[in-house]
């Protein structure tokens, strides 16, 4: 009875043994084929042009196998190490102390964005879920593309970084290809101020000053942040003799310029475009406008059968001449009927003198009053042109 009870306790112990020693090889006890453990992450977001690193541990493989398959189109990108696609920006690594096959992609594009499967070989087949977003951050130089400063001036250049939720490891600037330092320039001066926190939308903006500008700082300036495209504004000094076009893009001499403009145009206009009734007039005016007299222009006045009035000084009558001329052209008296030709050529005669004689200035907004007023035919005959000027 003795030796039964003795048999017994070494059976159940054998037993009790035997069950300890088939624990530990069996790692998990009840369940000894893969799984993936939890948590692990299922969300990867990098920017453009960066590196993608996508995750996948798997516990207990034993001689089963990993794949990284492409939702997208269903290709198989990789079994266990091996690439089985074209695309050499994709490898998988494995790291043997924690079980993990990464798939990398490096230099993401926005075409790379989308979800990726973690197969395991068994049957049926377990997978993982990644997916992957490609953030393109907007790099811009703030203002116009051309910059314009006066030459011993500051200059302010501001390189904004934005949509980014990873801040770029440093932002550069060149100018014409050459990077600046600040030790190198002395008259330089850079910094970097951010705003967002930590997990959002981030912005980083790089401020490059330039003190008493000089021409030579003139030219192309390109900020490159660190991973990302870079974003370029061209540079104007101009010197004091030049003032025109500063950040306002309007110039202390630009007023002027229309007021000059509309004065050749309505001289040209005058010159040009004139009727054949006003030809025989119009072939006069030098003798309306010449201040000496004689030569071809008293030919032509004989030629004319005419006489031009002068005052005492010397000069033409203006005043007289056109009055006269209308008088002669329209045969009819001071009426009201005859003001086509000579009336008309007689305010385009004094039009002319005006503009050739330098009374621009002054001219130029009685001529566009006048222009404003009735029809010309309804102008008296013989009315002094003064009266419309």
């Amino acid at each position: 009875m003795k030796e039964g009870r003795e048999g017994s306790i070494h059976l159940c112990l054998s037993l009790l043994l035997g069950s300890l020693m088939g624990g530990v090889g069996a790692g998990t006890g009840l369940y000894m084929g893969p799984y993936f453990p939890t948590p692990q992450p299922r969300n990867i977001t990098v920017h453009q042009n960066t590196v993608a690193y996508l995750p996948c541990t798997v516990k207990q493989l034993g001689d089963k196998t990993v794949s990284w398959v492409r939702r997208r189109d269903a290709d198989i990108l990789t079994v266990d190490k091996y690439t089985f696609v074209r695309d050499e920006r994709l490898t998988v690594h494995f790291t043997p102390e924690s079980d993990t096959w990464t798939l990398v992609i490096k230099y993401v594009q926005e075409r790379d964005a989308g979800t990726y499967e973690c197969q395991i070989s068994t049957e049926p087949k377990m997978s993982m879920f990644v997916h992957l977003n490609v953030i393109v951050p907007q790099v811009e130089v703030s203002g116009a593309a051309d910059k314009y400063v006066r030459s011993g001036s500051s200059a302010r250049l501001e390189c904004t970084v934005s949509s980014t939720v990873q801040l770029p490891d440093y932002i550069f600037w060149y100018h014409s290809g050459d990077r600046l330092l600040e030790y190198d320039h002395p008259r330089i001066k850079i910094s970097v101020s951010r705003r967002g926190g930590q997990g959002s939308e981030m912005s980083v903006t790089s401020t490059l000053i330039i003190s008493n500008a000089r021409p030579s700082d003139a030219g192309n300036y390109t900020c490159l942040p660190s991973n990302l495209h870079n974003a370029t504004t061209v540079l104007h000094v101009l010197n004091d003799e030049h003032p025109a076009a500063m950040h306002t893009g309007r110039g202390a001499a630009a007023d002027p310029l229309p007021v000059w403009g509309v004065v050749v145009v309505v001289c040209l206009v005058l010159l040009v475009s004139r009727s054949p009734r006003e030809e025989r007039v119009t072939l006069h005016l030098p003798h309306v406008l010449d201040t000496e007299g004689g030569g071809r222009e008293g030919d032509k006045e004989r030629r004319a059968g005419r006489d031009v009035p002068r005052a005492a000084s010397g000069r033409v009558d203006t005043h007289a001449s056109l009055t006269a001329a209308g008088e002669r052209r329209s045969g009819a008296g001071r009426g009201g009927a005859g003001w086509g030709g000579a009336g008309l050529i007689s305010l385009r005669a004094v039009t002319l003198e005006k503009c050739m004689g330098g009374q621009n200035s002054d001219f130029l907004p009685h001529l566009l009053k006048d222009l404003q007023k009735s029809p010309l035919q309804d102008r008296p005959l013989g009315t002094p042109a003064s009266r419309f000027l």
